[in-house]
């Protein structure tokens, strides 16, 4: 983070290069890394849904060169009145969404 905001570039090469360490260290001929994307809902909960918008873009972009799961758990409660429009723009960055 740079001055409250997600350093994309950073962020980007960070997660291609954990990816690409964790397909090599895979022992099958196929390996499939799965991610669990906790930054994004910490950034929710805190309120910095531009943030967290920022690295659901990132970890889109990162999906589309690697064989990825990106699972990215949101607390519902991170959706007040003021950010009610924050959690169909979140939703939007998914191809699905589980919520209870």
């Amino acid at each position: 983070m740079v001055d409250g905001a997600s350093d994309r570039l950073r962020f980007f090469e960070g997660l291609c290069d954990l990816i690409e360490s964790a397909t090599r260290a895979a022992k099958t001929g196929h390996p499939r890394v799965a991610i669990c994307g906790e930054c994004v809902g910490l950034l929710g909960a805190e309120g910095n849904v531009k943030a967290a918008i920022r690295l659901e873009e990132v970890g889109n972009d990162v999906a589309e060169l690697h064989n990825v799961e990106i699972m990215c758990p949101y607390p519902l409660s991170s959706f007040h009145e003021e950010h009610a429009d924050a959690y169909e723009r979140i939703c939007a960055e998914h191809i699905a969404v589980y919520s209870r």
